[in-house]
């Protein structure tokens, strides 16, 4: 579809600014301010044909500086999750009979703009970046280790729970073949209610790792599980029983016991 001078690309520029000032002046999306920016952001630099990346949006959108680092800050995943999310649901609400859809791929920076109703798949969108088949789908595996929950009333246990989670992050790092998330991203889960999906996608994982202490006199048991991110499924869980010898042997004592017991595709790298 084209102007009357042949403007292909000035028409399809339109239909996706109506259709972005239609999302940002809903109720969906009328409260949530740093949504609305991101979203205005990532649409206009899109359509200015510009590439976006993590690093940029973190500076531009987040006020980020020149020290950022996106494996130690999460801020920007997570934001980009959090709109992922409030786009699916306009058009699952508000957004019904939008003649297109702006969608934003998980891993991408960058939206696309899709036909929303099947009567107007002829209508040209504006161009999609070509997939990366590279980045689609990452060949190793990625882990997130989540704060281990402390089930005991005394909250001075909450060290040893802490301790637990940077042993076993440590030891996965050090010891398996398998990419980790740092500690510091990960404790910004630390006492939430999660969904495994949405923490991984917010991360960037394939899988998570999360478990609970108790402590009864001498005794400690760890409950450890870990779930695909896609589909939220447990693909393996343990307990383990230790004799509590101090914090830091009972520690590694754990972190040995978890290590020993994880599906092989996330234990020790081969010799």
């Amino acid at each position: 579809m084209a102007d009357q001078n042949g403007n292909e690309g000035a028409v399809r520029s339109t239909l996706v600014e109506n259709e972005l000032a239609r999302v940002l002046s809903s109720q969906t999306f009328r409260r949530a301010n740093r949504m609305r920016e991101l979203l205005g952001y990532v649409v206009k630099e899109t359509l200015d044909g510009a590439a976006l990346t993590e690093a940029k949006a973190a500076h531009e959108v987040f006020g980020k500086d020149e020290n950022f680092d996106a494996s130690i800050d999460p801020e920007v995943r997570i934001q980009y999750g959090r709109l992922r999310r409030k786009l699916a649901e306009y058009y699952a609400t508000e957004g019904k009979q939008a003649p297109i859809m702006i969608d934003l791929p998980p891993r991408k920076y960058g939206p696309v703009f899709l036909p929303h109703k099947a009567e107007d798949s002829a209508v040209p969108m504006a161009p999609t970046p070509t997939p990366n088949t590279a980045q689609a789908e990452p060949e190793l595996r990625s882990i997130a280790v989540l704060p281990f929950a402390n089930l005991t009333n005394d909250a001075a246990n909450d060290v040893f729970c802490y301790g637990l989670t940077e042993e076993i992050i440590s030891r996965l790092a050090s010891e398996s073949s398998t990419d980790v998330v740092a500690s510091s991203s990960a404790f910004l889960f630390k006492d939430k209610s999660v969904d495994v999906r949405e923490v991984g996608a917010e991360l960037g994982v394939q899988m998570i790792l999360e478990g609970s202490v108790r402590m009864e006199d001498t005794r400690t048991r760890v409950m450890v599980r870990l779930a695909r991110v896609n589909d939220g499924i447990a693909v393996w869980s343990d307990s383990f029983d230790a004799e509590v010898e101090g914090a830091l042997n009972t520690q590694q004592s754990v972190a040995d016991k978890v290590m020993q017991s994880l599906p092989a595709d996330l234990g020790r790298k081969q010799a």
